[in-house]
């Protein structure tokens, strides 16, 4: 009996096994990772494309405490630490809010000019945009030193006379192609913006709704136009955004190409470099997607995104006024 028993052990402790996992009998299925949902999956692109969009719906007050600036650049120096360091640019039609809706001179002559985020591409008056497009600048403080910037046309806009064509970072690249050769790259995904009937000269101009470049007719005697200083030959290169003016009585704001080799400020949202994106915590743009359908801090309109304590560079000052804003409210 005692044989038995013992002959008998095996088959009972195999049973208590497969009770225990009735599942065993079959093979193992493959695991697969699972993106968690979130803005630290995202591209660069991705990020600041979104980053993009939540500061063009914010209320300008609050956009400006999500900026900060980086000061002396040309327009290769601006591309290349906005390039390294992971930031947006950000575009012509944020400042343009900014700089109309703000009070008082101190902000403007703080921190601009500055190259904005906003690339426009034209060609000279009453010329029609071909299948490329080159701009040819000389270097002015080095001998011999002649520079080029192209940019292939896409087939839907070519033929078409007195436009200009608009984007915005990060839909586009600068690549190097060789010794101070340039070319102007669209991402995937990338919006180009046509500016119909783009201003043969300077002159005073509504603003492009999606942009704030001016087009159309010259317009005298109108409180929201801005001013545009173009050359009378193709160009390509970033806008850049001059100072709130109230010539003639008229509060506009320039916006005029300049020269590759000008130094100006840029402004930027912090993405994060590749390495520091995987952070919950790495930069701005993550944290403004951490709160949804925030009231704005003036006249409380609703704006999308906005945190009250995630400000870029607060002082005591911005930290009180925020304090003191209104609670924020959730749908």
């Amino acid at each position: 009996m005692r044989r038995l028993a013992l002959g008998r052990e095996p088959c009972a402790v195999s049973a208590i096994l497969h009770a225990n996992d009735p599942f065993r009998r079959y093979k193992p299925e493959p695991t697969h990772e699972v993106r968690k949902p979130g803005i630290t999956g995202q591209s660069f692109i991705e990020q600041a494309r979104r980053t993009r969009q939540m500061l063009k719906e914010m209320d300008p007050e609050v956009a400006k405490q999500q900026i900060e600036f980086h000061r002396d650049l040309d327009l290769f120096e601006a591309f290349a630490l906005a390039k390294r360091e992971g930031e947006l640019i950000v575009p012509n039609i944020v400042h343009d809010k900014i700089l109309i809706r703000t009070t008082g001179w101190r902000y403007s002559d703080q921190n601009y000019p500055v190259w904005t985020g906003t690339l426009i591409i034209y060609e000279k008056p009453d010329t029609p945009f071909e299948d490329k497009v080159v701009f040819i600048r000389k270097n002015l403080f080095k001998q011999d030193n002649v520079y080029s910037i192209s940019f292939k046309v896409p087939d839907q806009f070519q033929g078409k006379p007195n436009c200009a064509l608009a984007i915005e970072h990060p839909d586009f690249d600068l690549i190097e192609l060789g010794k101070n050769k340039y070319e102007i790259k669209l991402v995937e995904g990338a919006d180009v913006h046509l500016i119909e009937n783009f201003p043969k000269e300077h002159s005073w101009h509504m603003p492009h709704a999606e942009t704030g470049i001016p087009q159309g007719e010259p317009v005298e005697g109108a409180y929201k136009v801005r001013y545009l200083w173009r050359t009378s030959y193709s160009y390509i290169g970033p806008l850049v955004r001059g100072f709130v003016d109230i010539f003639g009585g008229r509060p506009g704001v320039v916006a005029k190409e300049h020269d590759v080799f000008d130094r100006f400020g840029m402004a930027v949202v912090s993405i994060g470099r590749p390495e520091e994106r995987s952070s919950p915590d790495c930069c701005v743009a993550q944290q403004l997607v951490s709160c949804r359908n925030a009231t704005s801090l003036l006249g409380g309109r609703e704006v999308r995104s906005i945190s009250r304590d995630l400000s870029v560079g607060q002082t005591d000052r911005d930290r009180r006024s925020l304090d003191d804003a209104p609670a924020l409210k959730n749908d």
